[in-house]
């Protein structure tokens, strides 16, 4: 017997050696593994296509879109300034956010605008049974008093959230988790991102 246990203990590390680093896909949050409720809700792949856009005109969206092309199995349109009526056909919308005055100058808006052009795109996006996720990929320089509040915004509007841990140090997205059960996935480095993407629909 106690030989057949030390066999099974080398051949379970030889094929933990055997399984290729870079096929491992970053580890979700601690926070979204505990919320059974919110793991329920999302246990169905997300539906395409795909919707990009973003809420504080950030970087985010942008990023997301690189991403999504070069993975290549995600069916997507992006638009930067979407409103309700760019949803018809769309199946999921996935929302960058992280407030930028730079990005809100450019595109020649006001926060207050922008932020009731994201309130009603989430809520039209609730009322045709939209799929929402939401994408913080900015780190601490998309944190702050102005970003949080969109930040927040599509957080409790969305089905689940992906973040880059560098916009989470101070555990602001962490609680948003635990005060509604949205399932939150957090990952290690900014293109880790791409990758939960996928799997959200069904990919990888």
């Amino acid at each position: 017997m106690t030989k057949r246990v030390g066999l099974l203990a080398v051949f379970a590390i030889l094929l933990g050696s055997a399984v290729p680093a870079q096929d491992s896909k970053p580890a979700e949050s601690q926070v979204a593994e505990s919320q059974p409720a919110a793991a329920e809700k999302t246990a169905a792949a997300f539906a395409g296509p795909a919707l990009v856009t973003d809420v504080g005109q950030g970087n985010s969206a942008r990023l997301v879109q690189v991403m999504l092309k070069r993975d290549g199995t995600v069916e997507f349109t992006a638009d930067d300034q979407a409103g309700a009526d760019a949803l018809e056909g769309v199946g999921t919308l996935v929302v960058g956010v992280g407030a930028s005055t730079k990005g809100l100058g450019a595109a020649g808006l006001d926060a207050e605008t922008e932020l009731a052009r994201g309130k009603a795109l989430l809520a039209a996006a609730k009322e045709k049974g939209v799929g929402v996720i939401g994408v913080h990929i900015g780190g601490a320089a998309r944190r702050g008093e102005l970003s949080d509040k969109f930040v927040e915004e599509v957080f409790r509007a969305s089905d689940a959230f992906v973040a880059w841990k560098g916009g989470n140090e101070d555990g602001f997205l962490t609680k948003l988790a635990e005060e509604t059960g949205i399932r939150y996935i957090e990952v290690e480095g900014k293109t880790d991102v791409g990758a939960e993407l996928v799997g959200l629909f069904g990919g990888n």
